[in-house]
C-alpha cells in the first residue's frame, strides 16, 4: 500500500485520540463519541470478501441529527477457485450524516446514514503465465493494481444505549463507488460517550 496514504492514515488517528483526549479532559460529558467496529463486506460484483475493522469518532447534533468521520481498514479474502486476484487491501475514509427518528438519546432504536467516501484500493492480479525457456516451467506474472474512488453511502444502524455511555450497533452499509463498484456489508460496532 502507498506510503502516502498510510502516513494519512496514521495521521487520522493521530488527530482521532488528540481531540478525545482533548475532550476527555474536559470532565463533563460531551457531544462527542468515539467507536469502533469489525465486519465483512462483499467488494465489487461479490467476488471478493473482505474483513473490515473501522475506527472514527462521531459528533451529536442534537436530537435527531450526528456525524461522523471514520477509517476503515479492509482486507480482501482470497478465492481459492479465483486464482487471478492474489491480494487485496483497502483504506476508506468516510464522512456521514445520520437520522434518529426516535431521538438520539433513545435507548434502543435506529440511526439512517448517509455520506461520502473517499476508497483507495490496491490488488495483485494473474497479468499472464509463460514459459521458462531454460527450465520448461510456468513463470506468473503479477500486476499491482492501484486506484481511488469517490463513493456514496447508506447505512442503516441499529442500537442499544447502556446507562454508562457505551452504545452496541449493528451496522448494515450499501457503498457505491464512482467506477461503479460496490461494497455491500455488515459490522459489529461499539461507540463510547466522551
Amino acid at each position: 500500500m502507498n506510503m502516502n496514504i498510510r502516513l494519512r492514515s496514521v495521521l487520522f488517528i493521530v488527530l482521532i485520540l488528540t481531540i478525545c483526549m482533548r475532550l476527555s479532559a474536559q470532565g463533563k460529558s460531551s457531544k462527542y463519541e468515539i467507536h469502533a467496529s469489525v465486519g465483512s463486506s462483499l467488494l465489487g460484483s461479490g467476488d471478493v470478501i473482505a474483513y473490515n475493522y473501522e475506527t472514527g469518532i462521531n459528533y451529536i447534533a442534537n436530537k435527531f441529527f450526528s456525524f461522523s468521520m471514520s477509517l476503515n481498514f479492509g482486507k480482501g479474502k482470497i478465492n481459492p477457485n479465483d486464482p487471478d486476484i492474489l491480494a487485496l487491501e483497502f483504506i476508506q475514509g468516510n464522512f456521514n450524516c445520520y437520522l434518529f427518528p426516535l431521538k438520539t438519546t433513545s435507548p434502543i432504536g435506529i440511526k439512517m446514514g448517509s455520506g461520502l467516501s473517499l476508497h483507495d484500493l490496491s490488488k495483485v492480479t494473474l497479468n499472464y503465465i509463460t514459459i521458462d525457456q531454460n527450465t520448461g516451467r510456468e513463470v506468473y506474472i503479477y500486476d499491482r493494481v492501484s486506484y481511488s474512488t469517490f463513493g456514496l453511502n447508506f447505512i442503516l444502524e441499529p442500537y442499544y444505549r447502556f446507562k454508562n455511555g457505551t452504545v452496541a450497533n449493528l451496522k448494515f452499509y450499501f457503498q457505491r463507488y464512482r467506477n461503479r463498484g460496490t461494497n455491500i456489508g455488515y459490522a459489529a460496532k461499539l461507540s463510547y460517550r466522551l
